[in-house]
C-alpha cells in the first residue's frame, strides 16, 4: 500500500493511531471511537470493507495490553461520589452549554429556527445522512451515560460529553444555508463576541477559574501566619501532601498543616480531635464537599471568628479561642425554650418526658429571612439528660405545605459528655431546589424512643453562602 499511494497509507494509520489514542484517553472517548468506526462499516464501499475491517482490527490489538486494566475498572461500576442524575440533567446540561445566558440562547434558537426555516424552503442539496449520523453520535453517548448513571452508578458528568458536543454543533449547522464567505465571517463573529462575553463576564470565568482551592487556600494560609505572627493550626479536607508542598516551595514559605483529610473522622471522634487541640487559632477548610457539621463542631470549642475565604469548590474558615469583633452569621436567632411550657423551671429548659415523642416546634416563614440563594442554614440544639437517642429534624416546606427536605441528625452522632449533647444540623441552600419566598423551615426534636430529656436551647443562623462553590456546573 506505501509504494502504490504513500497519502492513503499515511491516512491509513493516522486513522489507526487516533483511534488507540481516542480509546485510552477516556471511556467517554473510547466510546464515541467504537460509534464512529461502526458506523463506517455501513458506509464505506464493498471493495474496501475488509481494508477498513482490517484497520479497526489493528487498532484493537493495540488496546489489548489496557484491556485488562479496562476490565477492573468497568467492574468498579462507576463513580461514588457522583450523585444519580434525573431528567433535569438534559436541561442543565444545555444551560451549561450556553453559559446560563439568555443571550447566547436565544441566538442560538434563532439561527436554527432561521437555517431550518431555509432548508425545507429551499431544499438545498445536503445529504440528509449526514445529519442524522452528527445527530445519533451526539446522543448516543448523552443517552448511554445517563441511564448507565440511573440504572447502574453514576458516572455522567458535564465534562465527559466533551467528545460528543463537536457532533451537535455539526448537526445543528448542517441546516444552515450556503451563505458567502462575508456572510458567514459576520455570523462566526456575532457567535463569537456574544460568547466570549457571556464566558467572561456572565459566567466569570476569570474570577473563579483562576481561583482555585489548591492554590488559594495556600496563599491565604500563607497571609494569616505572616499577619498573625503566632501558630495557626490548619485542617484541610481533600487535600494531599504534594500540593501544600508544591505550593510551599512556590511561595518560599512553610506551610504547616495537622490533617490533610477528613477521612476516617465521624461528629464523635472529630469533636474530641478538636477539643484536645493546644492552639488559639484553626483554620478549618476544605476542597470539594466536606461535612459541614464539622465546621459547626470546631466552633463550639473555637467560637469566634477571625475570617473566611471560597470560591469554586473551596471554602477556608479561621476561628479562635480568643475574642474577636468580627461576625460569620447575617442572622442569629437563639431560642430558650423555657417560653413553651409550664414544666420549664428555673429556666432549665424544656423537659421532655417520656409520654412526649416530639418537642416543641419552631416555625419560620423564609419571608422573615434574610436568605439568599446559596446560603447556609446553620442549627444546634443543646440538650441534657438524654439516655437514648434522639434526632433532631429539620424541614423545608413550600407553600403548599408539601415537603421539600426532611433532614435529620441523631444524637447517636454527635458526642455525648455527661449525659450532654450538642446536636448540629446544616444546610446549603445551594443544594435545594423549588424553594421560594413563601417557603417555610420547620425544626423540632423528635424523641423516637421517648425517653426523658431537658432541651436547654436551640439556635438557628444563617450564613452568607459560596455562590461559586458549583460554579463550573451550575449557574450563580
Amino acid at each position: 500500500m506505501a509504494k502504490k499511494n504513500p497519502a492513503k497509507w499515511f491516512i491509513s494509520w493516522a486513522y489507526i493511531i487516533f483511534t488507540v489514542l481516542s480509546a485510552y484517553n477516556h471511556y467517554f472517548s473510547l466510546l464515541q471511537a467504537v460509534l464512529i468506526a461502526f458506523t463506517g462499516l455501513f458506509l464505506i464501499s464493498k471493495n474496501r470493507f475488509w481494508n477498513y475491517a482490517w484497520l479497526n482490527l489493528r487498532a484493537i490489538l493495540l488496546f489489548l495490553p489496557h484491556l485488562s486494566i479496562s476490565l477492573h475498572q468497568l467492574s468498579l461500576g462507576g463513580l461514588n461520589w457522583l450523585p444519580k442524575p434525573n431528567y433535569e440533567f438534559f436541561v442543565s446540561y444545555f444551560q451549561f452549554i450556553f453559559h446560563f445566558s439568555e443571550w447566547a440562547l436565544a441566538l442560538f434558537l434563532m439561527l436554527f429556527v432561521y437555517s431550518v426555516i431555509q432548508y425545507f424552503r429551499f431544499k438545498p442539496n445536503i445529504n440528509r445522512k449526514w445529519i442524522l449520523i452528527s445527530f445519533f453520535w451526539f446522543m448516543i453517548p448523552l443517552l448511554f451515560g445517563f441511564y448507565y448513571s440511573v440504572y447502574k452508578k453514576p458516572i455522567l458528568q458535564y465534562s465527559v460529553l466533551i467528545f460528543s458536543f463537536p457532533f451537535f454543533l455539526l448537526f445543528v449547522l448542517s441546516f444552515m444555508p450556503n451563505w458567502n464567505k462575508t456572510k458567514s465571517l459576520i455570523v462566526v463573529i456575532i457567535i463569537m463576541m456574544i460568547n466570549t462575553t457571556t464566558l467572561i463576564f456572565k459566567r466569570e470565568y476569570y474570577s473563579f477559574f483562576y481561583n482555585q482551592g489548591y492554590d488559594a487556600i495556600a496563599k491565604r494560609q500563607i497571609a494569616l501566619i505572616d499577619s498573625l505572627k503566632k501558630p495557626v493550626t490548619l485542617l484541610i479536607d481533600g487535600y494531599e501532601p504534594f500540593f501544600l508542598n508544591y505550593y510551599a516551595v512556590k511561595y518560599h514559605h512553610p506551610i504547616p498543616c495537622a490533617l490533610y483529610s477528613y477521612d476516617g473522622f465521624n461528629e464523635k471522634n472529630w469533636e474530641l480531635y478538636i477539643a484536645n487541640l493546644k492552639t488559639n487559632y484553626i483554620a478549618c477548610s476544605h476542597v470539594g464537599v466536606t461535612n459541614l457539621n464539622f465546621l459547626d463542631i470546631v466552633q463550639k470549642y473555637y467560637p469566634y471568628f477571625v475570617k473566611k475565604s471560597s470560591g469554586f469548590a473551596y471554602e477556608w474558615y479561621v476561628f479562635s479561642n480568643k475574642n474577636t469583633s468580627k461576625k460569620l452569621y447575617k442572622y442569629e436567632k437563639e431560642i430558650n425554650f423555657t417560653q413553651y411550657e409550664s414544666l420549664c423551671k428555673k429556666n432549665n429548659g424544656y423537659r421532655l418526658s417520656n409520654q412526649q415523642e416530639y418537642g416543641p416546634l419552631i416555625e419560620i416563614n423564609f419571608k422573615e429571612l434574610p436568605l439568599c440563594r446559596h446560603d447556609i442554614i446553620h442549627i444546634r440544639l443543646d440538650i441534657d439528660s438524654l439516655k437514648n437517642e434522639g434526632t433532631l429534624v429539620c424541614e423545608l416546606k413550600n407553600q403548599n405545605d408539601s415537603l421539600l427536605l426532611w433532614k435529620g441528625a441523631s444524637s447517636k452522632q454527635f458526642l455525648n459528655q455527661n449525659e450532654k449533647t450538642s446536636i448540629f444540623l446544616t444546610i446549603r441552600m445551594t443544594d435545594i431546589k423549588n424553594y421560594s419566598y413563601y417557603s417555610t423551615l420547620r425544626t423540632y426534636f423528635w424523641n423516637q424512643n421517648k425517653v426523658n430529656a431537658l432541651l436547654k436551647r436551640i439556635s438557628i443562623k444563617i450564613e452568607s453562602g459560596n455562590p461559586y462553590i458549583y460554579a463550573i456546573f451550575n449557574d450563580f
